[in-house]
């Protein structure tokens, strides 16, 4: 109203720290109408490759102003680093390349974690009925990911010991993307655990 935000209508209609959000916003005195604009690329318009670029340099900078906080954060920054632009450069679906880096941050709706969140639920496997619905368990241990990474037409045996952590397995095998066919082969490993999941849920 008059080139001011309607504050009582904000206040009721969205949260605290949204409400804040928006009522920062300076609105157009010239009174133009709003239009979406991109500033980190060329033109305005928001691309994946720029939304990333864009990632990655505020993580860069995350890196230099905590320096001081020790080795430990820089290795970790590093990894993470490491993982998702092995994961960014295989061959398969954007939607299988989300559900991976769910799948290494923790972030996979299982039962599990929903239960610690909510405290609703049962955490228990619906696959086996025996172990806490877990990323590991419910895509490297269950008998029924094992049934079918049994007939898959590749193991990770050198990554077992890793088993009872995902992201410590999975960078585990990302080192095979050094070798011959290795890129291809991770590929088809995130395929297989995206078809696990998918025959999980069906479970459910």
């Amino acid at each position: 109203n008059n080139k001011r935000w309607n504050s009582n209508v904000v206040f009721r209609t969205f949260n605290k720290s949204d409400t804040e959000k928006i009522l920062s916003i300076p609105i157009s005195l010239a009174g133009r109408e709003d239009s979406n604009y991109w500033k980190y690329s060329e033109g305005g318009e928001y691309t994946v490759r720029s939304g990333y670029k864009r990632l990655m340099a505020e993580c860069s900078g995350s890196n230099t102003n905590k320096e001081k906080a020790g080795t430990s954060f820089e290795a970790s920054s590093s990894q993470s680093n490491q993982l998702w632009n092995t994961l960014w450069k295989l061959n398969i679906k954007h939607k299988i390349k989300v559900f991976i880096w769910k799948c290494i941050n923790g972030a996979l709706p299982v039962r599990e974690a929903i239960f610690k969140r909510t405290t609703v639920g049962d955490p228990v496997c619906k696959g086996c009925g025996e172990e806490p619905e877990t990323v590991e368990h419910t895509l490297l241990q269950c008998p029924l990911a094992l049934a079918i990474w049994k007939v898959a037409p590749l193991t990770w045996e050198g990554a077992k010991d890793q088993e009872g952590n995902f992201q410590r397995w999975w960078s585990r095998i990302t080192e095979a993307r050094k070798r011959q066919d290795g890129r291809s082969h991770l590929g088809l490993t995130a395929n297989i655990l995206w078809q696990i999941w998918k025959i999980g849920r069906a479970h459910v």
